[in-house]
């Protein structure tokens, strides 16, 4: 057995359960549902929208979902198989933790990004029918960047998942990581610029220094969203990413928002791996 037969038969026991389903049908939502909608809002007068549009409202949509379903769909893949002690069977030989960990990764990414690709395809081809415009690079931009943002999430649950001994501890670890990417990100970002030089509490307040952009934009779900975004409109201003225009910070630029979104997708995977490689399994 090698990591492929580990993710085929990930793949297989999720097929068969209803996660698999639920995910695919929350995607089938958030993408064809939301070009259907549309088009039924056209029916009673209003005026036809551009595929960029139900693009980006689809994007808006994963912004949150996304991370939501890859958090849930992966968060039991490791401590279920500690708790049951299967993890024995899919550690033996030749099955190294490497193996397990890298099929473990893939089948929960496929898990979402499959039903997510074919979904926004067949929201994007229902768009360009009855919609204007074609939008070709902003389908490829969200599909592109979408995928990235799963992978990052999967990381993140399947670190949580290697880190704790029971699914309870799990499912409190994606709650906190969805109260800190959420909520208290921008919460910690405001907070230092406050107990940083008290003249930004000061009226007329000075320039925000880079750092304050820079750390905003470190959250993958805001370096997702300006780098979806900057697609469509180049010169949209980002809630705590983007000054305004003038001051140039390159902490807000688009190729900050790769190197942010590029470090997550390496250190997210790096650190689950390395917390299951050490973990004391029975």
């Amino acid at each position: 057995m090698t990591w492929r037969d580990v993710a085929r038969g990930d793949l297989l026991h999720l097929r068969r359960s209803k996660m698999g389903w639920t995910v695919a049908g929350l995607m089938l939502l958030s993408t064809v549902g939301v070009a259907v909608t549309a088009f039924l809002m056209t029916l009673g007068g209003g005026s036809v929208p551009e595929v960029r549009l139900v693009l980006l409202f689809v994007a808006a949509i994963q912004v949150v979902l996304l991370p939501l379903v890859a958090l849930v769909g992966s968060y039991g893949a490791i401590v279920t198989e500690r708790k049951t002690g299967s993890v024995r069977f899919l550690l033996g030989l030749p099955n190294s933790r490497f193996d397990a960990y890298l099929g473990k990764l893939l089948s929960r990414t496929l898990l979402v990004a499959a039903p997510f690709t074919i979904c926004l395809t067949v929201a994007w081809l229902f768009s360009v029918a009855v919609f204007d415009g074609l939008a070709l690079v902003g389908f490829l931009a969200v599909l592109g960047w979408s995928l990235v943002y799963t992978v990052i999430a999967v990381g993140i649950g399947l670190t949580i998942s290697a880190s704790v001994k029971t699914e309870t501890r799990a499912v409190a670890g994606i709650a906190a990581s969805m109260l800190l990417f959420g909520v208290l990100w921008p919460l910690l970002q405001h907070f230092a610029l406050i107990v940083h030089p008290t003249e930004y509490l000061e009226y007329p307040q000075p320039p925000k220094p880079s750092w304050y952009y820079a750390f905003g934009q470190l959250n993958p779900g805001v370096a997702y969203t300006r780098l979806v975004v900057g697609t469509f409109d180049g010169t949209a201003v980002i809630p705590l990413a983007a000054p305004s225009e003038p001051l140039g910070y390159a902490t807000a630029t688009a190729p900050f928002a790769v190197l942010a979104l590029v470090g997550w997708l390496v250190v997210a995977p790096w650190l689950g791996y390395s917390l299951f490689r050490s973990v004391d399994l029975p």
